[in-house]
């Protein structure tokens, strides 16, 4: 699913190699592809994510990109201290995280929702897998 991007700021190929190298990862190609051909920032639409095994949808609000100035993680919603290796991308409306594993273990390139009363469940395999979970929501 195709979606806009208010203001889109994209990640640069030099950018992602700083951060790649100062935290000894390799981020997964899905979200390289995202970081350098959508970027991050509001989501204009209504987009809404069907939650696997479940009838319950959650409006996507922000997707976050990478830059030279980002404190890999530090972001405000990351979770690391909660499984080595998971990265926030993104914000529902919930407001839950959406994150991506970045270290290569079992939770490499997989795509969670994190909240505090939920704990963290996995969605998708990868990002494709995560974006074909998105649909426009034409009744809002």
């Amino acid at each position: 699913m195709k979606f806009s991007i208010n203001n889109s700021i994209k990640s640069s190929k030099e950018n992602i190699k700083k951060i790649e190298e100062k935290y000894s990862i390799k981020l997964p190609i899905s979200y390289l592809n995202f970081l350098f051909n959508i970027g991050g920032g509001e989501i204009i639409e209504n987009i809404r994510l069907k939650i696997p095994h479940s009838t319950d949808y959650l409006f996507l609000r922000h997707m976050y990109t990478l830059t030279e100035f980002d404190n890999f993680f530090n972001f405000e919603f990351d979770h690391n201290s909660y499984i080595t290796g998971i990265k926030t991308i993104g914000l529902t409306h919930a407001p839950l995280s959406i994150c991506i594993g970045v270290y290569e273990n079992e939770f490499y390139g997989q795509i969670f929702l994190y909240g505090w009363d939920l704990g963290l469940i996995k969605i998708a395999n990868d990002l494709n897998n995560f974006f074909d979970l998105l649909e426009l929501d034409e009744n809002l």
